[in-house]
């Protein structure tokens, strides 16, 4: 039996993974034959980190950020991510002695514009929005189911659920409440960042950033929140050699006190560290870890009577510390510009575990797969600096 799944699950891995690495495979040879094709000589770090945010339908209509590399030139960015989210019904109830009761269950596809645009030397306005597809649960159970049993890894209850079902739902009394099933489009919320140039030259990037996003997203406005978010962060950039990037950030993060069904966001801080390493003239790895406070103070008990395991819910994904690894490559094109594939995979740190502090311990997401292409304009000033 273990055999059998073994087969299924490397057949399911092998098929996702040359899918998506096609482009790796094929592009570097084609752009080396290039007739003119002009050299490379984007400086390994140019691009910055992957972009990796929480991609949950609920945890995107409230602010979150990922940090940047180089700010001082124009960039145009688009990423197309696609998130696997399973969170079984989760009733909550809170202090007032009410339940607040939030699920997701679905696929949740996201279409990202990022831009940015220096307007004077040391000051950048950015700007980033998109569209989502919420849709299609269980699309990747399957292969999640194989690999867990596979290594025999808690399943999270999903045998116990529907399959194809797709529902977004956040209830509570006296509180702004929806329950959408089925497939739907979402437009979330945009945000304006300003950078602040505080140090730069050819081999160290620092930066100060402030972001602002208002509630204009579909969640956002089903949820009515009103006041607009705001953020706060420092961002680090050293170049080794042109071989490798160490990127550093941390930000601060204010939710206006935005309500989730009676739940209460509050403040969070975000760090941020990763590492790019050119294995090839046109091709780099990276590996980055993504530490984040708490959404939710504690206070909330789970009514374990009326649902699932613990661990099925987004319990600790909205009430412990999320860790996000990512791993990834990024293809260096002509022209300044860079096509990046990453995979990154949630960790909660589990606060009550006295052997395993650092442990699987959630699904919210369960795991996210993305695609980007970004693509750095010539520079508006002519100080030399860390992007030449």
């Amino acid at each position: 039996m273990l055999a059998v799944t073994l087969n299924i699950f490397m057949r399911r891995v092998a098929r996702l993974f040359f899918t998506l690495t096609a482009v790796f495979l094929a592009a570097a040879p084609v752009l080396a034959q290039q007739a003119g094709a002009p050299p490379l000589d984007a400086p390994v770090g140019l691009f910055g980190p992957t972009g990796q945010v929480v991609l949950h339908p609920l945890r995107q209509a409230l602010l979150d950020v990922s940090a940047r590399g180089v700010v001082t030139r124009p960039w145009l960015r688009v990423e197309r991510s696609s998130a696997q989210v399973w969170n079984s019904t989760m009733p909550l109830a809170l202090p007032n002695r009410t339940i607040s009761t939030h699920t997701a269950d679905g696929q949740l596809e996201s279409l990202y514009l990022d831009m940015g645009l220096p307007v004077l030397p040391w000051l950048t306005l950015g700007l980033r929005g998109g569209v989502q597809r919420f849709w299609g649960g269980g699309v990747m159970d399957g292969l999640i189911e194989d690999f867990h049993a596979t290594f025999l890894f808690y399943n999270f209850d999903r045998d116990k659920a529907p399959k194809g079902h797709t529902e977004l739902r956040v209830e509570g009394r006296n509180h702004p409440s929806f329950q959408w099933v089925g497939p739907r489009v979402l437009f979330p919320s945009p945000v304006l960042s300003l950078f602040f140039t505080l140090l730069e030259n050819r081999t160290t990037s620092l930066s100060l950033r402030l972001d602002w996003q208002p509630p204009l997203g579909d969640v956002a406005k089903a949820l009515r929140l009103a006041s607009p978010e705001l953020g706060v962060g420092l961002s680090l950039l050293r170049r080794i050699l042109n071989v490798a990037a160490f990127h550093f950030s941390l930000h601060a993060l204010s939710h206006a006190g935005a309500s989730l069904g009676g739940l209460a966001a509050q403040g969070q801080l975000l760090g941020q560290v990763g590492l790019e390493w050119r294995v090839l003239p046109q091709v780099s790895l990276i590996m980055e870890d993504r530490l984040q406070s708490p959404l939710f103070a504690r206070g909330p008990k789970l009514v374990s009577s009326r649902a699932l395991g613990v661990r099925s819910t987004a319990f600790n994904a909205y009430f412990t510390p999320s860790n996000i690894i990512t791993g990834g490559a990024r293809l260096y094109l002509p022209g300044d510009s860079a096509l990046t594939l990453y995979v990154g995979e949630d960790f909660m740190l589990c606060t009550e575990c006295s052997n395993a502090r650092f442990s699987r311990e959630s699904n919210a997401p369960d795991i996210t797969i993305a695609l980007s292409f970004e693509q750095m304009l010539p520079s508006l000033w002519s100080t030399p600096r860390l992007n030449r």
